[in-house]
């Protein structure tokens, strides 16, 4: 039985969420997620007003794990890379009927674009026929090329025909194809994310590939010899070296209403702060690491990561996650404020969340059934900044850690509910290095059995103003 953990309390609309997981034997590693969901508007796109949560599960199209993947999950340790990921149709413009449709999507360094062409089949005498024109063409990897043995298990494969002897080609290809003849072939082609069973993602887990599911791995202490690169989900072609706050997106063909979107986001972030650990607070820098985009919905949103290693499993304390407007940081003291507010909100009854159905898909006439689509880096080294009255970590890619003895398993003042564990308690780290840690320079003296783990964490003294620091536990 897991003991209780650090909480995560959100201070605003966003939502939140958390993972404890294990970098090596002992070394627990407690990573903060947050998400904010934006309607997708010309020149700039709002927050929604009903914001989603982090997503604790890989979603997969009709809740079939043998589709593919309509959207991943969440809850992650963390991503070497950012992930651009898009799911939905792509609309004829005007919604007038159309034989091809080219969609493209421009992410910052990412300028990629997929032609949707209507149903076409080979007959059993070689010729290539082709079916209505379309409004809109579903972007799910069952209409790309692909079949078993291929990157795109779940795609049309060109050596099976149907009762009456077609043979289907893929909807989905590149800008510009001409496909000739029923041998034809040709990269599988696609916005949505991977799976993780998925030959592009599997191979990187080397000798742990017999179990890919992120569960499992996180399950006990990550592998040592596994490829980071794993727990990112989108195309290789659809990750970014970062994703900024107020990141400028252009769609074309890709949003039911404008044929060629172009927005940008609001440029707001999470703040968070780890409460309850002797000194004050401390800052814990989030890094955006995911941005998916739903075009049936005209919805995106930004996932945040932050992560800090426990002193042990059952540490009390509590995250604080706040909302930042662009050039109005949150500080400590306005963060107390708003947990002050929380609580006289929270005594108040609310209505239960309706239920989460699971995101549908439409196929073409060749394929069975024609349902509607329904929605479905760390070490980070503290350092003074002079606007919060808190520690800022600058980021680099793995974690914030910040040490603090917590002597005795006492009753836990806050709850976990929000808390996502992995994995059980294990020996204590013996002071190797943990995965893609650096060194930094003016560092705290850490003692005790993570003396050696490359982890640092400073105070800054509380300015003038700000609220005392709490008392140890």
């Amino acid at each position: 039985m897991l003991g209780r953990s650090m909480e995560v309390l959100s201070v605003s609309p966003l939502r939140t969420a958390s993972l404890l997981w294990q970098a090596k034997p002992g070394a627990w590693i407690f990573t903060v997620i947050c998400k904010a969901t934006f309607v997708l508007a010309p020149t700039e796109s709002p927050l929604a007003p009903e914001q989603e949560e982090p997503n604790e599960e890989d979603t997969h199209w009709d809740d079939d794990p043998a589709r593919s993947l309509h959207s991943a999950s969440d809850l992650v340790p963390f991503k070497i890379r950012a992930d651009v990921a898009l799911v939905g149709h792509a609309f004829a413009p005007g919604k007038r009927p159309a034989r091809n449709v080219v969609a493209r999507m421009v992410i910052g360094d990412i300028d990629k674009a997929v032609e949707a062409v209507c149903d076409r089949w080979f007959t059993q005498d070689g010729r290539l026929h082709e079916g209505s024109p379309f409004t809109r063409m579903s972007l799910n990897y069952e209409r790309a090329f692909g079949g078993p043995g291929t990157s795109n298990p779940v795609g049309v494969r060109r050596d099976v025909r149907d009762a009456y002897g077609k043979s289907p080609v893929p909807n989905l290809q590149p800008p510009g194809l001409v496909i000739s003849s029923p041998g034809d072939s040709f990269e599988p082609v696609g916005f949505g994310p991977l799976a993780p069973s998925w030959p592009t993602r599997r191979e990187k887990l080397g000798r742990h590939a017999g179990n890919p599911s992120p569960r499992a791995l996180l399950a006990t202490p990550l592998p040592e010899d596994i490829d980071p690169a794993f727990w990112n989900v989108a195309p290789l072609d659809q990750q970014l070296g970062a994703l900024r706050n107020n990141e400028r997106i252009v769609l074309e063909n890709l949003h039911p209403e404008h044929p060629r979107l172009v927005t940008s986001l609001p440029g707001i972030s999470p703040r968070a702060y780890i409460d309850g650990r002797p000194g004050g607070a401390l800052e814990l820098p989030m890094n955006a690491d995911t941005l998916f985009i739903d075009t049936d919905r005209a919805l995106c949103s930004i996932t945040w990561r932050g992560s800090f290693q426990l002193e042990h499993m059952v540490e009390r304390g509590r995250v604080i996650v706040g909302m930042e407007q662009p050039g109005k940081p949150l500080s400590w003291a306005e963060a107390e404020r708003l947990i002050d507010r929380k609580n006289l909100e929270s005594a108040a009854p609310t209505a239960p969340p309706a239920p989460r159905r699971a995101p549908q898909s439409s196929y073409a006439d060749y394929q069975p059934k024609e349902p509607t689509m329904k929605s479905a880096a760390f070490p980070f080294a503290a350092k003074k900044t002079a606007e919060t009255g808190a520690p800022k970590s600058s980021a680099a890619p793995v974690f914030i850690a910040k040490h603090a003895s917590d002597a005795g398993e006492k009753d836990d003042p806050f709850s976990d509910t929000t808390n996502t564990y992995v994995g059980a308690p294990d020996a204590e780290a013996k002071g190797t290095p943990l995965p893609f840690a650096t060194t930094f320079d003016d560092r705290r003296a850490i003692t005790g059995s993570n003396a050696g783990l490359p982890f640092t964490g400073r105070m800054q003294p509380p300015r003038p103003g700000d609220a005392p620091p709490l008392p140890p536990p």
